[in-house]
């Protein structure tokens, strides 16, 4: 019985550990690209990874952008942080929510980042990437066949990254 209550007092606790984490305002303190950034939380620094988006590599076309277009819309807010576990880098997985909408969203929708398809089925994420993708947002303006998604850029070595990630062919 003792042990019983014990575990039950276990799996609450990390109930509301999972919950206390789960969601927590934090201040933008970095931006690393449009990503990848660095939050605030209770006194700490935590290096932080959208997980339904992946964008372009900062040596990559538009990854700066990317990266300059997060640093204006995010750097220096308060904003709404939902956490989802941990990567293989130590960063904290999750979502931002900034001025009550998804940063997810809004890069995609903006066409700064791709939906993750391999690591989300997010059906809304998806259909605003078409929407991007449509209206030639951002790393769109090309179309699809001048872009080269950030999963397979960081797996091409320089002679294919050459043949393949150069943008539009004129």
């Amino acid at each position: 019985m003792k042990a019983r209550f014990i575990l039950f007092l276990i799996l609450i606790l990390s109930l509301t550990g999972m919950c206390l984490m789960a969601q927590q305002t934090a201040r933008v303190v970095k931006v690393w690209d449009g990503d990848t950034f660095s939050l605030l939380m209770n006194g700490k620094v935590v290096s932080v990874r959208l997980v339904n988006v992946d964008a372009p590599e900062k040596n990559q076309l538009w990854g700066v952008e990317a990266q300059r277009n997060c640093e204006q819309l995010l750097l220096g807010k308060q904003v709404l942080f939902e956490g989802a576990g941990k990567d293989k880098y130590k960063r904290v997985l999750g979502n931002i929510i900034v001025d009550g909408e998804k940063l997810d969203s809004i890069t995609v929708r903006n066409g700064w980042a791709w939906h993750y398809e391999l690591f989300s089925k997010n059906h809304e994420l998806a259909k605003l990437q078409q929407m991007a993708i449509a209206e030639k947002a951002g790393l769109w303006v090309m179309g699809i066949e001048g872009v080269c998604p950030p999963w397979l850029f960081r797996k091409y070595d320089r002679v294919n990254k050459i043949k393949y990630c150069t943008g539009c062919k004129k």
